[in-house]
């Protein structure tokens, strides 16, 4: 992966960059690269390398950039695809954070295991107190409404 900045860049504090040969899904390349901290504010180019063995049965000329953000979403890019180079092309403006980097073929990256269980939160809205039900077991996040963390578990 290649990540060209539009202007100086700073990495502030420590962030591990990882690159895994698992598949998000079945409509995701075989090849993930993860920082273990969100990178953030990065506007300029990023520069997805794939070999055709990790293509996972995907049209190439399909591709799409997908990256992660801080809250687990995968958000899909529509990019500029080298199929003779093996890359997918992006160029972010205004800046973007992200946790991870991908290829699809452009549909969503959510997982399936929330397709069948149970999530209760409640109330809402809330004032003092919120209740969150479910057998997952789960990192959870609270946020106010002005995007300030309030809680983690």
């Amino acid at each position: 992966m290649e990540l060209l900045p539009n202007s100086d860049f700073q990495i502030n504090g420590a962030n591990d960059f990882t690159k895994s040969g698992i598949a998000i899904n079945a409509q995701s390349v075989n090849r993930v690269y993860n920082f273990s901290n969100t990178f953030s504010n990065f506007q300029g180019d990023i520069t997805f390398h794939y070999e055709d063995t990790e293509l996972n049965s995907i049209d190439e000329n399909n591709l799409v950039l997908q990256l992660e953000d801080a809250t687990n979403i995968w958000n899909a890019y529509a990019s500029t695809v080298n199929p003779k180079n093996n890359t997918v092309s992006y160029t972010f403006v205004p800046p973007i954070s992200f946790l991870s980097v991908t290829a699809s073929d452009g549909t969503s990256l959510g997982t399936n295991e929330f397709d069948q269980t149970l999530v209760q939160i409640f109330p809402n809205p809330a004032v003092d107190w919120v209740k969150i039900n479910t057998d997952l077991k789960l990192e959870t996040r609270l946020f106010d409404t002005t995007g300030k963390q309030m809680l983690k578990t």
